[in-house]
């Protein structure tokens, strides 16, 4: 299996789950590559150039929408009001320090199809501030921060550890954003094309099995764990020590996976058409494995 990665805390479980050999006992082999392109781009690698990836689910949706066949098959790290991943994050500059004073600002976001960026958007009208006007900059994790620096935006979204090491530098800030949508939601999902994954429900499922093995580690584990983080994120030893872990779920049975999973689909395919001009049909059955049942 080719596993494409971004640099964020989000994609721990991958690198553990290498790193101590939960993927060797499943019967898999797997290498992964870590990946500074934008989400949105990394789907299209799917099914050529790696065969899973992480994604976000109004990326999944809008794909299914234009007929582009890709699969859900596990949850991942989690945002929590009790373990916030992540952060919107101004400048001191800019004088902004509420939701509610973002409208018509420039923003960076990490992507126009991320579900944190949905999440955003949504804060922000429940704040009294549409985002309609605002003047977006699309940028990777790392590269964010340093939009913000150089004044090329006035607020950023951001993800562990980057919005911790942000706000550590100076950045003010606002809250994550997920917290429009509750206590708690899945920050990103593991995707594939379709076709490997109706294929391939042994392989998936041993995935999944070495990936929650994985979580289970890194909460035992916490100094090991952050050190790793390290050694693919860039992150320095000064930020890691100030920045939280997520907390992880994976869905392990073809059930699990269908109920979990599906009712997340539902809540984000609400969120696109109110925010994204998503006019598509769409069904959480779409979007999932045949045999997620």
């Amino acid at each position: 299996m080719r596993v494409a990665i971004a640099p964020t805390g989000t994609a721990l479980p991958v690198v553990v789950a290498d790193k101590q050999g939960f993927f060797k006992a499943q019967g898999l082999k797997v290498t992964f590559q870590v990946s500074n392109v934008s989400i949105s781009d990394q789907l299209a690698t799917l099914g050529r150039q790696f065969d899973v990836a992480m994604g976000t689910q109004p990326a999944l949706i809008t794909a299914a929408a234009h007929r582009i066949a890709l699969a859900n098959i596990t949850g991942g790290a989690i945002d929590s009001k009790a373990n916030p991943q992540t952060d919107f994050v101004t400048s001191a500059a800019s004088g902004i320090k509420s939701y509610a004073e973002l409208e018509g600002k420039n923003l960076g976001a990490l992507s126009l199809t991320g579900n944190i960026h949905y999440a955003v958007l949504n804060a922000a009208k429940q704040a009294g501030a549409p985002l309609d006007k605002a003047n977006w900059v699309v940028g990777t994790v790392p590269q964010l921060p340093d939009t913000l620096r150089a004044g090329r935006a006035d607020g950023i979204e951001e993800i562990e550890p980057f919005a911790s090491m942000t706000v550590a530098n100076g950045g003010v800030s606002l809250g994550s954003p997920f917290r429009s949508l509750g206590d708690e939601a899945f920050l990103g999902i593991f995707l594939a094309s379709k076709g490997w994954a109706d294929a391939n429900e042994e392989t998936v499922l041993k995935f999944n099995t070495a990936l929650s093995q994985a979580a289970d580690w890194i909460k035992a584990n916490q100094a090991d764990a952050l050190e790793l983080m390290g050694t693919y994120t860039g992150a320095s030893k000064a930020v890691l020590a100030k920045t939280r872990i997520p907390d992880y779920r994976f869905q392990t049975t073809a059930a699990d996976l269908a109920s979990v999973q599906g009712a997340d689909t539902e809540t984000w395919i609400e969120l696109l058409r109110e925010f994204g001009n998503f006019k598509g049909r769409v069904s959480p059955a779409d979007v999932l494995p045949g045999w997620a049942k």
